[in-house]
């Protein structure tokens, strides 16, 4: 298990333009995991945003993202460009369906966040799903999905 700031310092590594938006988007992702994604036609956007991604960009394909090590992104361009099934994302993604975070968790970790990074403390909390800054959109253009370690790695065998 990492401590909540080598993760922030392992993101803000990869990318060094992440602001306040981005990383409570991580800790709420870290905490809830992805079960907002899968209503409506999460294979349907799944496909569509792997033929539409922006490319040239450099995401290694997978990063941690919670404390204890069971929450990843999975980066969509490198997993593409490896040639493997985008249907087999979604597959993690109903496989990891599990996760079932608590206000509570949040609110503790957004606590020791505002501890590393006081100057944050005026971020507005956004109504509804976080999404990513608009400066990170633009730099990073994000194209992943949040699965479990676990899921990862079984379906991964199946390749």
């Amino acid at each position: 298990m990492e401590t909540l700031k080598q993760l922030l310092g392992f993101h803000k590594g990869l990318r060094p333009l992440m602001q306040v938006d981005d990383f409570y988007k991580l800790l709420f992702q870290s905490v809830y995991g992805n079960g907002h994604i899968l209503k409506g036609n999460p294979l349907g956007y799944l496909e569509q945003e792997a033929r539409e991604m922006k490319w040239g960009i450099e995401d290694p394909l997978t990063e941690k993202i919670s404390l204890d090590g069971s929450l990843i992104r999975v980066n969509l361009r490198p997993y593409v460009k490896a040639g493997n099934p985008v249907d087999l994302v979604y597959n993690m993604m109903i496989a990891s369906n599990e996760r079932r975070g608590s206000a509570e968790e949040l609110r503790k970790l957004w606590s020791e966040f505002l501890g590393l990074y006081p100057q944050a403390a005026s971020f507005r909390f956004p109504q509804g799903l976080p999404s990513h800054s608009a400066k990170y959109n633009k730099h990073y253009a994000p194209s992943y999905r949040v699965v479990t370690q676990a899921a990862f790695d079984d379906w991964m065998k199946k390749i």
